[in-house]
C-alpha cells in the first residue's frame, strides 16, 4: 500500500546496521556538542555530514567514529538511488520523552528542500517512536521499524517524538536528482566546491 507521507523503499542486512548500532549505544546523546539550533528542531540532537549543504567539517573522534560505521549503509544506499547527490545529511536522535515541534523542511534563503527526495533509516527505535504529519482531520502518524529505508514527505508538516525509554536514532539524508544540481549551483554556487569535498571524505 502507496502512503502519501511515507513509503518503504527496502530493507537493509543486518551487516550494514549493526555496526552503526554499536557505535551509538557507546555515546551520552546528552552532551552538548550533539546540541541543535534550529528553534523548531532544538529537542533533537544530531551528528551533521560533511555534505555540500552544511557549515561543519571539523569532527571530533566519537563523530568520526559513527560516521565512519555508517560509510557502508551509505554506499548501498547511494546503488538504489545512482542518478541523485548527497545534499545533506544527519545522523538525527530524539532523547527518551522529546519531541520537535510542528514544522515543514525549508531554508530562508533557498528552499533546496523542494527539489530534494527525503529518506530516513531508522537505526535504534523503539515501539513508542512515532513520526507524524497534521492533516485537516487529525495526524498521519507511523512508527518506522529499524533497518528499514523510508521515503519520508518533508513538505508537508511534520513532527516526530520519542515516548519510549531509549534514544531513537536516524540516518536521515537529503538527496538531489543529478538533472538539478545545475538549478542548485547557479542559485548557491559555494556548493560546488562542498559537493566535491564532501564526495572525497565519504567515499575516500
Amino acid at each position: 500500500m502507496r502512503h502519501y507521507n511515507y513509503n518503504i523503499i527496502a530493507k537493509a542486512d543486518h551487516s550494514l546496521i549493526d555496526p552503526i548500532i554499536k557505535e551509538c549505544l557507546n555515546v551520552d546523546w546528552t552532551h552538548p556538542s550533539f546540541e541543535r539550533h534550529e528553534e523548531v528542531l532544538k529537542a533533537g540532537r544530531m551528528i551533521e555530514y560533511p555534505f555540500p549543504v552544511t557549515t561543519r567539517y571539523v569532527f571530533n573522534e566519537i563523530d568520526r567514529r559513527i560516521l565512519d560505521s555508517t560509510i557502508p549503509l551509505l554506499n548501498w544506499i547511494k546503488s538504489l538511488f545512482e542518478d541523485h547527490l548527497w545534499i545533506r545529511g544527519e545522523i538525527g536522535v530524539l532523547l527518551p520523552g522529546s519531541s520537535l515541534k510542528w514544522h515543514r523542511d525549508k531554508n530562508p534563503a533557498f528552499n533546496w528542500h523542494e527539489l530534494c527526495t527525503k529518506i530516513h533509516m531508522p537505526i535504534i527505535t523503539n515501539p513508542s517512536c512515532f513520526e507524524s504529519w497534521l492533516l485537516e482531520t487529525g495526524t498521519d502518524d507511523v512508527h518506522m521499524e529499524a533497518g528499514t529505508l523510508y521515503w519520508f514527505n518533508h513538505k508537508e508538516v511534520h513532527t516526530a517524538y520519542n515516548n519510549g525509554e531509549f534514544p531513537r536514532v536516524h540516518v536521515i539524508l537529503s538527496l538531489l536528482p543529478e538533472n538539478r544540481w545545475t538549478e542548485l549551483v547557479e542559485v548557491m554556487p559555494r556548493l560546488k566546491n562542498r559537493f566535491v569535498y564532501s564526495q572525497q571524505i565519504i567515499y575516500s
